[in-house]
């Protein structure tokens, strides 16, 4: 019941870790990990900043669950409580406790060190978006396309 329970907890933080990975993509950027001097972003793109942090709680948190998988499979025992078993729960539960540790103290420093855009910011961000989409509405007034195509794209700019 143990591994269980640290599995659950485990997930919970592995969904957390999920949620800002996808919610600092770059066409959404609500949120995303602090960031220090010294830190590497993108190896290809400097200028973009990838939740590192989050990625490695999410690699612990899955390491965490397939050890739960052990502990299922460790209460099946017969009569006599065979040494192959508490020697596997040595194993596993040891690693199951120091990396869910480690998962809650990444956690707790995303948490603390995390950029949350303001809606100003948002509005801004998406701003762009329109202004370019509105630079190259001209473009699709010299394609050859049915007029109901052209009123959707006016209606949607």
């Amino acid at each position: 019941n143990f591994s269980s329970d640290i599995a659950i907890a485990a997930s919970t933080i592995g969904k957390m870790a999920n949620e800002i990975i996808n919610l600092q993509r770059t066409e959404i950027e609500e949120v995303e990990e602090g960031f220090q001097m010294g830190k590497v972003g993108s190896s290809t793109m400097p200028q973009k900043r990838n939740p590192m942090i989050c990625e490695n709680i999410y690699a612990n948190v899955r390491l965490v669950k397939n050890n739960a998988n052990l502990g299922l499979e460790a209460m099946v025992q017969e009569h006599e409580r065979d040494m192959s078993f508490w020697q596997t729960e040595w194993m596993y539960l040891s690693e199951m406790c120091l990396v869910f540790s480690a998962a809650i103290k990444m956690m707790s420093q995303v948490m603390d060190q995390m950029i949350v855009q303001t809606q100003f910011e948002h509005d801004a961000w998406t701003d762009r978006f329109r202004t370019r989409d509105a630079r190259s509405w001209p473009l699709h007034r010299s394609t050859k396309r049915p007029r109901s195509h052209l009123r959707g794209c006016a209606k949607s700019v």
